[in-house]
């Protein structure tokens, strides 16, 4: 005669390493199992299968645990801790994929699927989901992305598991590249009416018009002073017609007269660094898948 058994689940859904870095990723599942006369089934091993399957019925992970009852028929586990034949556990993209979670037990060789339904969003995680939308941009100061992000590096989305809402609203398999980049909004400034790059492209540097220090227009009619040193040759006579038979030299100066309008430009170069750029830290930018 088959016996029958019945099971009370209690499942909470927890992706703790969102909060505590130390907390493993999981759901949390906790039951008691008793047959039909309401027995509880005492120190029992039961060999259970979690499948998680997306909107389509495709498995996107599944996993086998033996857990054991205590003195009340109660059990506990954390889905993502057990045996996973198809996963892993942490690709999986609970914001954007309609996933159902199937539970089956094994009891003295005997297969029973004792649930299978849908997740379904609770007030604050549904509103927690909106306040972080897809593309969403943000600094982060680590090498690996967190679960749900990927590094603004210019890398292929092909092949990671969720991003088919990011390739949609990038209209490109490939994240931006925002490596060595500030980031600035789009569109029209009001205050200075200067103009930002196209919304998903990119704007090259630039410096503003101004006048150098280092250049100098004079314009104009003018004329220029100047003093000049004479080298006097051994047979020149001195102002007294005495010739001078000791070389030496003299001083002479004078005013140049007007050569008309022109202009006098002086070019300076100016040292200093590759780029115009503020002072400045360096961190990763991650987008949300």
């Amino acid at each position: 005669m088959r016996t029958i058994y019945c099971f009370i689940f209690c499942l909470l859904v927890s992706v703790s390493h969102l909060y505590a870095q130390s907390v493993s990723t999981g759901i949390s599942v906790q039951g008691i199992a008793r047959n039909t006369d309401k027995t509880a089934l005492v120190s029992k091993d039961l060999t259970f299968t979690f499948t998680l399957k997306d909107e389509s019925g495709t498995t996107v992970y599944n996993e086998t645990a033996t857990i054991t009852t205590d003195a009340f028929g109660v059990f506990a586990h954390t889905i993502g801790t057990g045996n996973a034949t198809t996963g892993p556990f942490e690709d999986l993209m609970f914001h954007h994929e309609k996933l159902s979670l199937v539970i089956s037990v094994e009891i003295d060789g005997v297969v029973t699927e004792i649930s299978n339904s849908p997740f379904q969003y609770t007030a604050y995680a549904k509103s927690a989901d909106n306040g972080v939308p897809t593309g969403s941009i943000m600094p982060y100061v680590g090498s690996t992305a967190p679960l749900g992000w990927v590094l603004c590096n210019g890398q292929s989305l092909s092949g990671i598991t969720g991003s088919g809402p990011l390739v949609t609203l990038l209209g490109s398999s490939n994240v931006p590249d925002l490596r060595g980049m500030f980031l600035r909004g789009t569109g029209t400034s009001p205050v200075n009416g200067q103009s930002g790059a196209a919304l998903g492209s990119t704007q090259d540097d630039g410096i503003e018009t101004h006048s150098s220090l280092g250049v100098t227009n004079l314009t104009g009619s003018h004329t220029h002073n100047y003093n000049r040193l004479t080298l006097r040759n051994i047979d020149e006579e001195d102002d007294n017609h005495t010739p001078n038979v000791n070389t030496g030299a003299r001083n002479s100066s004078g005013t140049t007269g007007g050569a008309g309008d022109h202009d006098h430009s002086v070019n300076v170069t100016y040292a200093g660094a590759n780029e115009t750029r503020p002072v400045n830290y360096g961190i990763n930018y991650i987008i949300k898948l």
